[in-house]
């Protein structure tokens, strides 16, 4: 069986430390970044250069340097990013009602900081189901 792999992007090393530790004990590969990195396997220009989702997972906060959360999942869905929409959320405590409407508007899912583990952890469970 295919180990599972989680990209995270937070600029806070206390909240990427603590998400990386979570993933990690629930037997996940972890690939963490402190600034957002559009594609970590390819160019930012092209179009996704996998076959197949890099992960299974992705969170992203919203407030980082160069991009936002948003922006970061947009430009991901300009270049045909492979990982399902369901399987990707934004991790923020300043989200506006208006941003909160339109990421749910477009499938993504919303997590409010700080964030509660064990609500994150049923967003996986309910990810992990799906994808089997």
């Amino acid at each position: 069986m295919k180990k599972r792999k989680v990209i995270i992007y937070d600029d806070d090393d206390a909240v990427l430390n603590l998400l990386k530790t979570y993933f990690i004990q629930r037997g996940y590969e972890v690939l963490a970044f402190r600034r957002p990195i559009v594609c970590p396997f390819g160019e930012f220009s092209a179009q996704c250069p996998q076959d197949d989702a890099c992960a299974d997972i992705m969170l992203t906060d919203y407030i980082m340097p160069e991009m936002n959360g948003v922006e970061l999942l947009m430009a991901q869905s300009r270049r045909k990013c492979r990982m399902p929409v369901a399987n990707k959320a934004i991790i923020s405590g300043f989200l506006d009602e208006i941003v909160l409407k339109k990421l749910h508007a477009l499938g993504y899912t919303c997590f409010e900081k700080p964030f509660d583990l064990q609500e994150l952890g049923a967003w996986l469970d309910e990810r992990e189901k799906a994808g089997q």
